[in-house]
C-alpha cells in the first residue's frame, strides 16, 4: 500500500484480489481501470485463493495454509476500511487443488488444515465463495469473479519462439509428431482445461449473491476448435498457465462490462470481433470440457 505500489490520484478505486494468476491480470487490470477513471490496488499472494474462512493446503508447503489465511485476512480487511473501494475483483486458479499434479492439495478450514477429500475440498470452495461474496456485498461492493484460464499441455511461450525459427520447429515436429496446432489455436488434445464442476461450483456460488458478476475468462480464449495462445509471434503466456501482458490485454479487452460506467471514456470491447477459429466436429463432453 505504499505510494511505490499504489497510484492514487484520489479517485474511485478497484480492489483486486488473488493468487499469481490474479497477479499475472493486474497491469492490464490497472490500465483499463485508470483509462475508465478509478484508481487501482492489488493485494495478491502466490498460489493464495482470494477466500474468507477457507485457505488452500499445500502439503509440499507445511506453512502455506496459515500464511495465506492471514494475508486474506489483512487484505479484506484493507478492502473494507477503504471507502473508495467500490469494486472487487476476486481471481484465481480456483482447480488448482483438483488439478493431476497438485499433490494432495485442498480447499480447508484454516483451524483444521486437513485433506477431507475432493467432495469436501469443493463443497469448501462453494460455501467460501459465498461467504466471501456475502461479506463483500453487504458492505455494499460490487464484486466481480473472473474464472479459470485454459492451460495447455505445452509451453505456449516457447512453442512461439519455436515458430518462427523454422529449423528449430522441424525439429521439434520430429521429436513429437503429434504436436501440431491449428495456427494460433491449441486443438483439444493439447489442452489441459480446469474441471467443469469447478467452474460450475464458483460461477453457481457467485450467481447466490446480489451485485456479484461472473466472467469466464476461458470463454475469451476458446472454441469448440480450441483456444488461442498467441497473436502470431507474441505468446498470451508466459508458461502452461499463467497470461503474459499481451494475453491478459487480449482477453480482458474481450469482456464486455468488466469495468464499472463512470463516463464516456470507459474501454467496453464487446465490439471486438470474434476469435478466428474454424470449428471442428466435436462430441458434447468435449464441447462441455472446453467451456
Amino acid at each position: 500500500m505504499s505510494p511505490h505500489c499504489v497510484h492514487d490520484a484520489g479517485r474511485p478505486r478497484i480492489a483486486l484480489l488473488g493468487d499469481s494468476h490474479a497477479s499475472a491480470l493486474a497491469a492490464s487490470l490497472s490500465h483499463m481501470a485508470d483509462q475508465a477513471g478509478f484508481d487501482f490496488v492489488q493485494f495478491t499472494k502466490s498460489s493464495c485463493p482470494p477466500l474468507l474462512g477457507t485457505t488452500r493446503l499445500m502439503p509440499s508447503h507445511p506453512g502455506h495454509a496459515a500464511q495465506c489465511a492471514l494475508y486474506n485476512d489483512r487484505a479484506f480487511a484493507a478492502v473494507m476500511r477503504d471507502p473508495r473501494i467500490q469494486t472487487v475483483v476476486l481471481a484465481g486458479y480456483w482447480a488448482a487443488p483438483f488439478a493431476p499434479d497438485a499433490g494432495g492439495d485442498a480447499y480447508t478450514d484454516p483451524r483444521d488444515r486437513t485433506n477431507h477429500g475432493v467432495a469436501t475440498s469443493l463443497a469448501r470452495l462453494d460455501g467460501a465463495v459465498r461467504t466471501t461474496t456475502q461479506v463483500l456485498a453487504r458492505a455494499h461492493r460490487h464484486v466481480i469473479i473472473l474464472g479459470d484460464v485454459p492451460q495447455f499441455r505445452f509451453d505456449p511461450a516457447r512453442e512461439a519462439v519455436t515458430a518462427f525459427m523454422p529449423v528449430r520447429q522441424r525439429v521439434a515436429h520430429v521429436l513429437d509428431p503429434s504436436f501440431l496446432t491449428a495456427g494460433d489455436i491449441a486443438p483439444v488434445l493439447l489442452l489441459s482445461v480446469p474441471g467443469q464442476p469447478i467452474a460450475d461450483t464458483v460461477r453457481h456460488a457467485a450467481a447466490d449473491t446480489a451485485d456479484v458478476t461472473y466472467f469466464s475468462l476461458a470463454d475469451g480464449l476458446c472454441s469448440p476448435a480450441g483456444c488461442k495462445f498467441r497473436m502470431g509471434n507474441d505468446p498470451f503466456y508466459v508458461d502452461q498457465q499463467h497470461l503474459s501482458r499481451g494475453g491478459a490485454d487480449f482477453l480482458l479487452a474481450r469482456i464486455d462490462g468488466l469495468i464499472p460506467v463512470t463516463g464516456d471514456n470507459v474501454a467496453r470491447i464487446a465490439t471486438q470481433p470474434p476469435i478466428p477459429t474454424a470449428p471442428i466436429p466435436l462430441s458434447v463432453a468435449t464441447q462441455v470440457a472446453i467451456h
